[in-house]
């Protein structure tokens, strides 16, 4: 193999390690700190709420896009193609898939969650007009 063939799947490969732990780690533990206690104030049980709220638009996509796109492409070539990428299929359909991936997450976060988004804050705001 050429140095830049073993550059550019090293790369790649480093940064899916990456993306692979960081989303095992930091974005696993992301509602655990929304979980309800009995000892919450309503006005805390709001805060939880509205970050529940924000979670999917504050999520990191590119880390899920990227591993999406890595293993999408590896099991096209492997079921269609029967056989591995070659290092330029292997970094334009990676290319092409994360970008399908990234648009849809994005999109779904912009239209779905930014809906639900404000109607949570609509029963938190009516939940702090209300005497309770």
């Amino acid at each position: 193999m050429e140095i830049h063939v073993v550059l550019i799947l090293s790369i790649m490969l480093y940064k899916c390690y990456e993306a692979y732990k960081m989303e095992n780690t930091i974005q696993s533990n992301t509602y655990t700190n929304y979980i309800p206690k009995d000892t919450d104030s309503k006005r805390k049980l709001c805060r939880k709420l509205q970050g529940c709220l924000l979670v999917d638009k504050t999520c990191v996509k590119w880390r899920r896009s990227y591993l999406s796109a890595i293993i999408s492409t590896i099991l096209i070539f492997c079921i269609i193609h029967f056989r591995f990428p070659d290092i330029k299929e292997l970094v334009l359909y990676v290319f092409i898939i994360y970008i399908v991936y990234y648009m849809m997450w994005q999109n779904f976060a912009n239209t779905v969650s930014k809906d639900i988004e404000v109607i949570g804050k609509n029963i938190i705001k009516k939940l702090n007009d209300k005497k309770l």
